[in-house]
């Protein structure tokens, strides 16, 4: 079985940093590369989260009706159907380009609110995690929510290539 690079994109010039390295990677190790975006819920306009009437009684526990679940009327939060599209046809033209370049590459997009656990998740089946950042991640963020790219590297079950980008911007 051939061994397999998970790379994580983030839709920036700056995340796709990574891809000249892991072609050499590939090409070396006869590698798969499987290409992942995870798309997080979107807060609705204010406009549309009033007209959403949630049935009664179904507040903190389970749906059976997915519109109609806790975390999306309660808190306002959505996946957009026309943002998920959009990333799964960005995803699979980077993985043509790969293929285009002779490497094996596939597409897999993720619905996520926890962006590092999700890239963990599916770290689980890969042989290597390759993964670029900037070098001026927000102080504030990274203080008051950690940084995805700190709990990957604290929480990959696998070997990371990272690649460094010194002066991209976000």
């Amino acid at each position: 079985m051939a061994a397999r690079v998970l790379v994580p994109l983030d839709g920036t010039p700056a995340g796709e940093v990574v891809l000249a390295r892991v072609a050499e990677l590939a090409r070396a190790l006869q590698a798969e590369i499987i290409l992942m975006h995870v798309v997080p819920p979107r807060r609705e306009s204010e406009r549309q989260s009033r007209t959403i009437r949630p049935p009664i009684g179904l507040f903190g526990a389970p749906s059976v009706l997915p519109d109609y679940s806790p975390s999306s009327t309660v808190l306002g939060y959505r996946y957009d159907p026309a943002e998920i599209e959009s990333t799964r046809r960005y995803v699979e033209r980077v993985a043509v380009w790969l293929q285009e370049e002779g490497l094996m590459a596939s597409a897999v997009v993720v619905e996520g609110v926890d962006i590092a656990a999700a890239v963990v998740s599916a770290a689980r089946d890969a042989d290597w995690l390759a993964i670029s950042a900037t070098m001026n991640p927000s102080t504030l963020g990274r203080a008051v929510f950690g940084s995805t790219l700190e709990r990957l590297l604290r929480e990959s079950p696998i070997p990371i290539l990272f690649v460094r980008v010194p002066d991209a911007e976000n």
